[in-house]
């Protein structure tokens, strides 16, 4: 049992390792850029192919229309807010900050070094990041000050970059995520959620080092959330997968949340989540370990004999299709998965033998005798297999059932075939 845990439990530690992710640079907890001139570790924007590709279709700025009784409601209520004090939409002013915005981004890269002609992954100056923040900041302006606008849709992005490489992880994401939600077919879907994907890890690992406490609420550290820093990890894993179902990293988002749920204890959870990769993702190189990951989650969440067990039969079920599936894998998982097949099988003849004991309580021998018959029969190398044979000899001469108390009243009863069937048969047609 112990190999078999410890085997499992390493693959929820190396999960990681083995997904097909592009934040390589996210290792050791602290950001590097390369030394290439095309892009900030892999991902960034190249200075000669600059990411705005703003073509405006609209001819004018926006007029702001008359205010009215809906424009005071709860939802609309922060708009009208910035409508009355001068902050409503504007097409000119949100130019302005996008021009200023590209100008503190251009000024960050130069700090960092990009296209300095030097290799090899560096921390980014402090500098850098402050110039990086400025930037997102009137990134987030622009989007703001014109709405559902191409400026908007690349303001969005680039604020989401710039956060991302100023450390500021949370508003990373949420300038990414208001992206995606604002422009569903985003032609940068798969760059935001590669960072994502990053920023979800990172705070996974982080909360393996230093977790928050129940009381934590985090004012000092703009690398990490306010507050759960796991638990907006794994909304943000389960975000990526449901956000862009056949993305590259959908998958890989997927087999991370489950890894998640299995190291935080939801065995549940994480059982359906592997049960979702291998359904949805059946072509994925995860899909051998998210199998042997199930078998494991559900029978770490299987109580006993005296609750459901069908964690226990799904579980059996899907050993069964592993060896069908991955012969080739068998034999160098030999033992782990005799293992777990010997952990369900006792489970199963557990079950059978409670059975059987609840009949002897009831003194309903013959049953009992053909239970334990059962576990005798189907489960013979099992530990369980020792005590129904010592059951069947105790009760080897006791009567089939029960006497039958106050017989003169059991005469009183009606018999069965004086009862009327509840529906009354209608005959041959």
């Amino acid at each position: 049992m112990a190999a078999v845990i410890t085997t499992l439990l390493a693959l929820v530690a190396d999960g990681c390792s083995q997904m097909r992710a592009t934040d390589r640079a996210m290792e050791d907890y602290r950001r590097g850029i390369t030394g290439s001139s095309s892009a900030i570790r892999g991902l960034g924007r190249a200075p000669e192919n600059p990411v705005r590709t703003v073509s405006y279709d609209e001819d004018a700025e926006a007029v702001a229309d008359p205010l009215t009784v809906e424009d005071f409601g709860p939802t609309e209520l922060p708009n009208t807010f910035k409508r009355l004090v001068g902050k409503g939409p504007n097409r000119s002013e949100a130019e302005k900050a996008f021009g200023f915005a590209e100008d503190a981004y251009e000024e960050a890269l130069t700090l960092a070094g990009v296209g300095d002609g030097n290799s090899g992954a560096r921390e980014i100056p402090a500098a850098a990041r402050e110039k990086f923040a400025v930037a997102g900041e009137r990134y987030r302006e622009a989007a703001e000050r014109y709405p559902n606008s191409s400026l908007s849709h690349d303001a969005l992005f680039q604020a989401g970059e710039a956060y991302f490489f100023a450390d500021r992880y949370a508003e990373s994401n949420e300038s990414f995520e208001m992206l995606i939600k604002q422009f569903p077919g985003t032609r940068y879907l798969d760059r935001a959620e590669a960072r994502r994907f990053s920023i979800a890890r990172y705070w996974l690992q982080l909360d393996e080092i230093d977790p928050d406490s129940f009381l934590t609420y985090n004012l000092t550290d703009p690398r990490r959330p306010r507050r759960d820093t796991d638990g907006h990890a794994m909304r943000v894993l389960d975000k990526i997968r449901l956000d862009d179902p056949t993305g590259k990293l959908a998958d890989d988002a997927t087999m991370a949340l489950g890894n998640a749920y299995f190291a935080h204890g939801r065995l549940l959870d994480a059982a359906d989540t592997y049960e979702d990769l291998r359904q949805a993702y059946p072509g994925t190189p995860h899909l051998f370990n998210a199998m042997l990951l199930e078998i494991r989650a559900r029978l770490d969440a299987y109580r006993g004999p005296d609750y459901d067990g069908t964690g226990l039969v799904r579980s059996d079920r899907l050993l069964q299709t592993i060896v069908k599936q991955f012969p080739g894998k068998v034999d160098e998982n030999r033992q782990v998965l005799d293992e777990l097949a010997s952990e369900i099988r006792h489970g199963m003849a557990e079950r059978d033998l409670a059975m059987a004991q609840l009949y002897e309580r009831r003194k309903e021998y013959r049953a009992a005798r053909i239970h334990y018959q059962l576990v005798l029969d189907k489960y013979p190398e099992t530990s369980v297999a020792q005590a129904a044979r010592d059951r069947m000899t105790a009760i080897a001469d006791l009567p089939d059932v029960p006497p039958v108390l106050l017989p003169g009243l059991v005469a009183l009863l009606p018999e069965p075939k004086d009862q009327k069937p509840l529906f009354p048969s209608r005959g041959p047609r």
